[in-house]
């Protein structure tokens, strides 16, 4: 019987010795290492090819290969966070009276790719009194680390240039537009930016289209259906985009709408479609990006209203062929 335990403790310690040797060493690195070195502790050391370093973003334990002196070992890598989320915020201008989505008015980064709360104290401002506040951000990771950072809140009158407003357009330009896209890919590169960055809340001016999309995308992140369609005026003028300006004919339906009209073709062989980024909810919530006419009236007739119903006269006619596939709209 002896014989026969020391046979089994035997076993399982080669068993356990052969675990050990095949799951390698462990070690804990900080979430969002980058060099190898942080695992092996050995400049030089490289990872195997094709480890997916964005792995090492994720908190909790994950099997690594790494070269070593041309030789390949493998760790059982304990990814951990202890550092606090990034808040970049600066000054916040906004005009007496405009609503404000103030999530949108701070950039929060983090080592770790797990969920990060933000919470806003925005108690001390009062937008409908002119004045200087302060608004403080808190942004806490899944792994419990926190950090808070606070901005002054500007309210009054501000004057809106198309200098100011096209030199932030064109920081986002450089960031959403590569050079390989063609007219369609840069179109749908705005439409998914405009959507993002606005929340449909307050009711935009609609006399100037540099005011309410300035307004809308870079100083209070909320508006109309006219702040989308004038933000999405601003990245059609600078990138040479045709493009008219869509209303709906007054007397049909409660109120205004607008959107946009654009040729993604060429001047000589046109390619109009319509474009519209206002978010429409509930049961209606479709693309409305690059639509033909045909797709407009299904969707009218469809939602049961003259949502896009417009004077057609001097209007050029859409494209027929379907780009923006929407099954509630091929009757």
């Amino acid at each position: 019987m002896n014989k026969r335990i020391l046979t089994y403790i035997a076993i399982l310690l080669c068993v356990l010795t052969l675990f050990a040797s095949c799951s390698g060493e462990s070690v804990k690195v900080e979430a969002g290492a980058t060099d190898a070195s942080a695992i092996t502790g050995i400049d030089g050391s490289e990872f195997s090819e094709g480890f997916d370093i964005a792995l090492l973003k994720t908190v909790g334990k994950h099997s690594v290969s790494v070269i070593v002196d041309g030789k390949t070992k493998k760790y059982t890598v304990e990814v951990i966070d202890t550092t606090a989320p990034m808040i970049e915020i600066g000054e916040i201008r906004i005009n007496i009276g405009d609503g404000i989505a103030w999530k949108k008015q701070a950039t929060v980064t983090d080592n770790s790719d797990g969920k990060i709360d933000i919470k806003v104290d925005s108690s001390s401002v009062n937008t409908s009194v002119a004045g200087t506040y302060t608004v403080t951000y808190t942004a806490t990771d899944e792994s419990g680390n926190s950090a808070s950072a606070s901005a002054t809140v500007i309210v009054g009158t501000k004057e809106v240039t198309e200098d100011m407003l096209y030199s932030e357009i064109d920081r986002v330009i450089a960031q959403i537009i590569k050079p390989e896209m063609n007219t369609e890919d840069k179109v749908r590169a705005i439409y998914a930016y405009v959507g993002d960055s606005i929340n449909y809340a307050s009711t935009a001016k609609t006399d100037d289209f540099v005011y309410a999309a300035y307004m809308a995308l870079f100083s209070s992140g909320t508006g109309d259906c006219y702040s989308y369609f004038a933000a999405s005026k601003a990245f059609f003028e600078r990138l040479g985009i045709e493009n008219i300006d869509m209303k709906r004919t007054e007397g049909v339906a409660v109120g205004d709408h607008f959107w946009n009209l654009v040729n993604i073709g060429t001047k000589d062989a046109p390619k109009w479609y319509h474009y519209d980024a206002n978010p429409v909810s509930g049961q209606y919530s479709v693309s409305g990006c690059l639509l033909t006419d045909a797709q407009v009236e299904a969707y009218d007739a469809w939602r049961g209203e003259a949502y896009r119903k417009y004077d057609k006269s001097g209007i050029p006619a859409s494209a027929a062929e379907i780009i923006t596939d929407i099954p509630e709209l091929r009757g």
